[in-house]
């Protein structure tokens, strides 16, 4: 708009438009009256501002958030212009005064636009790079659930004992508990008495308190069923 006061007398009637449901007829009236009107009508349209701004697609808000950029400036040549004044009339007190009130109020409106400004420009924190991490096959041979209860464990040396060894003199007892690890004769032995050593010279294996549950019932079994034999 090259001429905003030549419709300063529409003001008005302009005011009725701000209403109007043509968002474009609504946007361009806004403008025009902070453009041409006083300091009270601009006063009571900046009000309207908050609200108008939520109806108004974002073409619209481009238009009024330029036009509010114009009035800042304004306002910044209006202080330097009352700083001009402040430094002329120190004599006279009460335009002294008055002065200085205006001057504080654009202060204001100023600070408070560039705290708003502050908050429309914080960068938004970028999210974290994800990393992408190859993730190797595991190719290890499948632990078998009687393997991992015994490792790391004195059950553990008697388990490779008898796995390794190729004999028949294994103990028979239940079939049910045929998938057990057993002990060959002299081993089962050793076990009841650990504090003995056998003639071959070799330490005792341990004892049933060593031993998994189940495997020590059977033992303590063996053990029975050879007494009475």
């Amino acid at each position: 708009m090259t001429h905003p006061m030549a419709v300063t007398n529409g003001n008005i009637d302009m005011e009725s438009l701000i209403s109007d449901q043509n968002r474009s007829i609504a946007t361009l009236a806004i403008t025009t009256l902070l453009k041409t009107g006083n300091e009270s009508s601009v006063d009571r349209l900046m009000k309207q501002i908050t609200n108008f701004m939520s109806d108004i697609v974002d073409e619209f808000k481009i238009v009024v958030d330029d036009l509010t950029t114009t009035l800042v400036k304004q306002c910044h040549q209006s202080q330097f212009t009352m700083q001009r004044i402040i430094e002329t009339v120190r004599d006279n007190e009460a335009l002294l005064f008055e002065a200085l009130h205006v001057n504080d109020e654009i202060q204001k409106v100023l600070v408070k636009y560039e705290d708003l400004n502050k908050l429309s420009l914080v960068p938004l924190e970028p999210e974290p790079a994800m990393i992408p991490i190859a993730v190797e096959p595991d190719d290890s041979p499948p632990v078998k659930k009687e393997d991992a209860l015994v490792k790391g464990t004195i059950e553990e040396s008697i388990y490779k004992l008898n796995k390794s060894r190729n004999t028949s003199l294994f103990i028979s007892g239940n079939t049910r508990n045929q998938d057990q690890p057993v002990l060959p004769l002299k081993d089962v032995e050793s076990l009841f008495t650990p504090s003995t050593i056998p003639e071959s010279g070799e330490k005792p294996t341990g004892s049933l308190m060593h031993l998994p549950p189940s495997v020590a019932a059977d033992l303590a079994a063996e053990r029975r069923r050879i007494e009475r034999t």
